[in-house]
């Protein structure tokens, strides 16, 4: 272990007393709690730094490994590599100084960010949601806006629905004034009036022995 390693040493046990942990002479291992008020979010898992310090160091930046205590769905690799990127850009920045708490500091704080991030994004998809759903129920008060397009589709059907009921009052007065008439001339006269001979027959109103029958 060179001096400048076991310096780097003597200064992260003293900010991290009970984080730090030193896994052989030039890898050391920090934990770092993630405050949930400060990141925004309910359950934060800790941020684990890890550093390898070659004898160049700190003349040449360390080898970094980022990770958590435990699987996060607002921490995944993309947002580990983001980590990483901007520790590195940091280290670059401390080269020929001590620089292992800088980046710790760097990566907690980006931690936070990436968090405060995503639960500003799942708030919003909420709030959208809430927002459509509403509309929707909106929708079942108000109506849907009326078109010409949609007018003339709707106005179509209510034709077609409208001939087919007077078709059918039609035909049911047609039947009861046949059932009515006192006569075969009375009916003779209603059918006259109301509907040709093919017509009665074709929709089985009458049947020609009744009508003969009574003639």
């Amino acid at each position: 272990m060179t001096s400048a390693i076991e310096e780097e040493r003597e200064i992260l046990e003293s900010i991290y007393p009970e984080e730090f942990k030193c896994i052989n002479d030039s890898t050391f291992e920090i934990t770092q709690p993630i405050d949930r008020e400060e990141s925004n979010c309910d359950n934060p898992p800790s941020l684990i730094f890890t550093c390898q310090l070659s004898e160049a160091y700190p003349d040449e930046v360390p080898d970094v490994k980022i990770t958590f205590s435990e699987p996060h769905p607002w921490l995944g690799e993309e947002e580990i590599e983001r980590l990483k990127q901007v520790v590195a850009q940091n280290a670059e920045e401390c080269l020929g100084m001590a620089m292992i708490f800088s980046l710790c500091s760097v990566a907690k704080e980006e931690t936070n960010a990436i968090l405060i991030e995503q639960s500003q994004r799942e708030t919003q998809a909420i709030e959208e949601r809430h927002r459509k759903e509403a509309e929707q129920e909106n929708k079942k008060f108000h109506g849907t806006p009326v078109t010409v397009e949609s007018f003339t589709e709707w106005k179509k059907g209510f034709d077609a629905w409208r001939n087919e009921q007077l078709k059918l009052e039609q035909e049911s007065k047609l039947k009861e004034a046949l059932s009515a008439a006192s006569s075969s001339n009375a009916r003779k006269a209603i059918l006259e009036k109301r509907m040709t001979g093919r017509e009665l027959f074709e929709n089985n109103l009458v049947k020609l022995d009744d009508v003969e029958g009574e003639a």
